[in-house]
């Protein structure tokens, strides 16, 4: 019986350090380039190709509306640090969207990105404020604010009613996107899928 153990303790350490790097890799993602720039897709199928700034990226499954890090190196013409986002048209037709850079760590960007045919603005869901106003089509505004739990609106120039409301709590690290397109408006947590192949 102690042979037993004594052999089954010898295997076990001759697998861990293999096993504990596979965990390792399971646990952390690789980390994105030092140059990296991020770009996310709307209106995309799994496995469709798109092309952006001269480099084809290949939709991937469970990574929709995720930033995708890519070298700026890569790209042509695109500045380390951009945000992008690609939204896809109905007609087939590809909207390149610039964004504004995340680069105060103690605030939290609230991005509102107006894939909808009005002037859309966000604001407090009274009404009282604005946060980001009269973003157009197909366009994108942006504003680092602090930390804190408020009830906003996405608000167009007709009505004095929002079309949406939402009830945040905003968090240091946790930016957020209001994304508006025809079929309603919806808030995506930002976040980061596999670096670009």
């Amino acid at each position: 019986m102690p042979n037993i153990i004594t052999f089954m303790f010898t295997l076990f350490l001759l697998l861990s350090p293999t096993q504990l790097l596979a965990n390792d890799e399971a646990l952390y993602a690789t980390a994105p380039p030092v140059d990296a720039s991020f770009v996310r897709f709307f209106g995309f199928d799994t496995g469709e190709i798109v092309q952006f700034s001269g480099k084809d990226f290949t939709m991937k499954s469970g990574e929709a509306d995720a930033y995708v890090p890519v070298s700026s190196a890569d790209l042509e013409s695109i500045v380390k640090g951009s945000f992008y986002s690609l939204l896809k048209n109905s007609d087939g037709s590809i909207v390149t969207v610039q964004e504004g850079l995340r680069d105060d760590p103690r605030k939290v960007f609230i991005t509102l990105l107006n894939a909808y045919d009005q002037v859309l603005s966000l604001g407090v869901a009274d009404g009282s404020m604005d946060v980001i106003s009269d973003i157009g089509a197909f366009s994108s505004g942006q504003r680092a604010v602090n930390a804190i739990k408020i009830e906003l609106g996405i608000f167009n120039k007709r009505d004095l009613k929002p079309m949406a409301r939402f009830d945040v709590a905003l968090r240091r690290g946790q930016n957020i996107t209001f994304f508006a397109d025809h079929s309603g408006v919806r808030i995506i947590e930002d976040r980061f899928g596999a670096n670009a192949e």
